[in-house]
């Protein structure tokens, strides 16, 4: 887990980042083709509201629980593993997360690629909902996505970095 450097969580529809320092006793709990999940405890504790009633008003309080166990998931090699031998014009992966340059048969799968496919995550960690939920993923989607540029959207309240951040990954231009 050296490589991890932040965690995100999210919690009563409220993003926030977490410093790898902020956690202790991490465990490895299994492994799967894709990446690793591990539990740790944070020692900050996710964040809630507490509801004060007086006598005329409900007023709220934010407060942290001492401290709360949480899971972390490390991502490897999002679309394919490296030593799988992929043939000529096939496409792998599920559409959302496959960059243009993949989708139009300009570029095989690259590491950009699995950027790209990162992002799309990224929007679904702020919306807690798959990526262009409710459509086909057929031509149409591939279409709009390489054509027009579609791309998922993120949930009110965003901050501005970490949707740069996921837009920058989700570059049309896989050297971006």
């Amino acid at each position: 887990m050296e490589n991890v450097h932040i965690v995100m969580a999210r919690k009563y529809d409220v993003i926030e980042w977490i410093p790898f320092d902020r956690l202790s006793g991490v465990k490895k709990i299994s492994k799967g083709g894709f990446g690793s999940v591990y539990s740790a405890t944070w020692l900050d504790g996710v964040r809630k509201v507490e509801t004060i009633k007086d006598a005329d008003n409900d007023n709220y309080k934010k407060v942290r629980e001492p401290s709360s166990i949480v899971a972390l998931k490390t991502l490897a090699g999002l679309s394919r593993k490296t030593d799988e031998k992929v043939l000529e014009g096939d496409i792998y992966g599920v559409m959302p997360y496959v960059a243009p340059e993949v989708l139009l048969g300009e570029q095989q799968f690259t590491q950009a690629a699995d950027v790209y496919g990162l992002g799309v995550i990224m929007t679904e960690i702020t919306t807690g909902q798959r990526a262009f939920d409710g459509r086909k993923f057929d031509a149409i989607l591939g279409a709009d996505i390489c054509g027009k540029g579609l791309r998922p959207e993120f949930a009110l309240g965003t901050p501005k970095c970490y949707i740069e951040l996921a837009e920058k990954c989700m570059n049309s231009d896989p050297k971006e």
